[in-house]
């Protein structure tokens, strides 16, 4: 049996999955010499959870990234430097594009914004990486902490300016073009609505296909694939890491989707897979802040201290645990949440 294991909870079109899976196997290959395992996207309703192969994401930390950044610094003393320098260069294209944030012109606009981005994200790895990473010159550190910085949405940017072009290129699919694959595109050859209606409601991407009509656990049996199962439990408290700290009481919203951003009430406790510049508005008026993902160099640990609300990051199964409206205490002194009864 293979083992995966969950790591990311995102939402995204496929042309964004798509870009993902390219970048981590076979552009890592070639830009940087090494690739990871192939990942597994189970979506539904264009939320997508993302499973790492386990010799890959291990104990909080890329382990698989960490030792090859580890092998080319032997080769040569400044990787992280001239990677970050290459890593800059090809970000400013983008960032113009992010900038503007208007739809791209035409069909070869667009693959190639998307061509640049999946190169880019191989550069996105290593800064995020390094500033974590023990035993780094600090002068390294700090130049990929600054990169990471440049780009700290950029998967969000990126799939904004897919959605916004795919919507222009595809007007009578309206919603549905975001279930268009990146290989439809460069053969013209684009699913029928009822393909995409199913793609909506849920789909499957691993290994380069797309795959509709199946449950993941049927999915999963098929391919002989193993995922750790996360154990909720039923005690309603939880613990992770504490990223900013205090302690405070308030009603529970999840949000997973950005659509419901702007449903969050003052005072309320947002709960999340992991925060992006987009819940600005909503951590703005959170007294709290809990999420299943990230380190304390994470968007919602940032914005935690700036704000000065406590924040629990990490939890893994906060989203699994809690429901819209449970009254909980958020302690962040000693990194738990638990339910009030």
């Amino acid at each position: 049996m293979t083992k995966y294991e969950k790591v990311y909870t995102r939402e995204n079109c496929l042309l964004a999955f798509n870009m993902w899976e390219e970048h981590q196997t076979s552009r890592n290959r070639k830009i940087l010499g090494w690739v990871t395992a192939t990942s597994i996207f189970n979506v539904t309703e264009s939320v997508g959870e993302c499973y790492y192969s386990t010799n890959v994401y291990c104990d909080g930390s890329f382990g698989g990234f960490e030792k090859a950044i580890r092998e080319k610094l032997k080769e040569s003393r400044d990787f992280i430097q001239k990677t970050m320098h290459w890593y800059e260069k090809i970000l400013e294209p983008l960032q113009k594009v992010w900038k503007e944030n208007k739809p791209l012109k035409d069909v070869n606009a667009l693959l190639k914004f998307y061509d640049t981005g999946v190169d880019a994200w191989c550069g996105l790895d290593v800064s995020y990486c390094v500033p974590a990473m023990k035993d780094i010159d600090e002068k390294d550190k700090l130049r990929a902490m600054e990169m990471r910085e440049k780009a700290v949405a950029f998967l969000e940017d990126m799939d904004r300016i897919f959605q916004k072009t795919l919507f222009f290129l595809f007007p009578k699919l309206n919603d549905l073009s975001k279930y268009i694959a990146v290989d439809e595109i460069k053969t013209n050859k684009i699913p029928t609505k009822n393909i995409l209606e199913e793609r909506k409601k849920h789909y499957i991407y691993f290994n380069n296909k797309i795959i509709t009509n199946i449950s993941f656990d049927n999915f999963l049996k098929q391919n002989k694939i193993e995922v750790e199962r996360i154990v909720v439990n039923e005690t309603g408290e939880i613990k992770g890491q504490i990223a900013m700290k205090g302690i405070v009481k308030g009603r529970v919203i999840i949000i997973l989707k950005k659509e419901k951003i702007k449903d969050i009430l003052p005072g309320e406790i947002l709960v999340t897979a992991m925060t992006t510049p987009d819940y600005l508005p909503a951590m703005q008026k959170a007294v709290a802040f809990v999420t299943d993902e990230g380190g304390i160099t994470c968007h919602a640990a940032i914005v935690a201290r700036e704000l000065k609300k406590p924040c629990v990051i990490g939890t893994k199964i906060a989203t699994k645990v809690f429901k819209d409206g449970d009254l909980v205490e958020v302690d962040a002194n000693k990194g738990v949440v638990r339910k009030i009864k």
